[in-house]
């Protein structure tokens, strides 16, 4: 019988990053959430607050330690990047 995933057990990834000048002032941030949920409202902020520089979701995925899920074209597309 399968156990039920514990509510750690997934973690949601993401890294916004941001393109300088000649590799000047370019950057990222990468995190981990636990829910979808608050990866998406993580990617928003990070979106809102870097806006200036061009930031944008470089990627994003649903991990396990038995599974990787690519979920960055669908949060893109929620995005309208």
């Amino acid at each position: 019988m399968r156990r039920k995933p514990e509510k750690h057990d997934v973690i949601y990834w993401f890294t916004v990053a941001w393109d300088g000048y000649d590799g000047i002032d370019e950057g990222e941030v990468t995190e981990s959430r636990y829910t979808q949920a608050d990866m998406e409202e993580s990617i928003n902020h990070y979106l809102e607050k870097y806006g200036k520089r061009g930031v944008y979701l470089e990627c994003c995925s649903m991990e396990t330690s038995t599974t990787y899920t690519d979920l960055t074209n669908k949060i893109r597309s929620k995005n309208g990047q």
